[in-house]
């Protein structure tokens, strides 16, 4: 289900014609420059930089207290802005200035849709009556809560383990029929009923199934290590 979406920054870097590949690669190796299948996506443009190192400088090129002016390149490219530290590091490290020359510009351009749990459909729909049933035999649950009427007709199904109460307009929104989650409180599912979501809350001891698939993954990447799967009960609550 989508969340949130990725924003994204426009880096802007000015450095000497023989140095532009060298901080480009760094720039890529951090995750700037990156569309789909395709790294080191930049532009390019020539241009004359100058500056007068002062008093307490140690300049890369040129001598204190005299104008230089070098032949350089800007470099445009996309950022990722939960990669802009890394990126901004490996820049600085890679750039043979001492006092680096940038421009960070926030872009209105959407990035990357990202989310969390699944979004499915069932071959064809079933009551959310039969669907309860198959939640409590799959997921070996004597009892659950649910929210909806147990003869609606539910076909497409979101899912997202542990607590996804915050996730309902999301849920709601990718065209979910019922919603398959844990921990809901009582304003949350309220709310889910007005919207005429279902819900289905087999609590979150459910997630217990993933020491299965986390035995046979690690079995299957180490042969040779012996993995056991916990059988103690970790449920807190008790049911009558």
């Amino acid at each position: 289900m989508r969340t949130q979406t990725e924003r994204l920054v426009k880096l802007v870097v000015f450095t000497t014609v023989p140095y532009v590949e060298q901080v480009v690669d760094a720039l890529s190796d951090a995750g700037a420059g990156h569309f789909g299948n395709y790294s080191h996506c930049t532009f390019q443009s020539p241009g004359k930089g100058t500056f007068k190192p002062l008093e307490g400088t140690q300049p890369f090129i040129s001598t204190q207290n005299e104008i230089e002016q070098v032949e350089e390149k800007k470099i445009e490219t996309i950022v990722r802005e939960q990669d802009l530290p890394n990126v901004l590091q490996a820049m600085t490290e890679a750039h043979p200035y001492e006092e680096v020359a940038y421009d960070l510009i926030k872009l209105k351009n959407k990035g990357e849709s990202l989310g969390i749990g699944r979004i499915g459909s069932l071959k064809e729909s079933i009551t959310l009556e039969k669907f309860i049933e198959l939640v409590k035999k799959n997921y070996e649950v004597d009892q659950l809560r649910y929210v909806g009427e147990l003869n609606q007709e539910v076909k497409k199904v979101a899912i997202l383990g542990g607590s996804g109460e915050k996730y309902i307009d999301a849920a709601l929104n990718a065209g979910a029929d019922v919603y398959l989650t844990g921990d809901m409180t009582f304003h949350p599912a309220q709310d889910a009923k007005e919207m005429g979501l279902a819900i289905v809350d087999p609590g979150h001891y459910i997630e217990k199934i993933m020491k299965r698939a986390t035995k046979q993954f690690i079995e299957n990447k180490y042969p040779k290590l012996k993995v056991f799967e916990s059988k103690v009960n970790t449920e807190p609550f008790m049911f009558m």
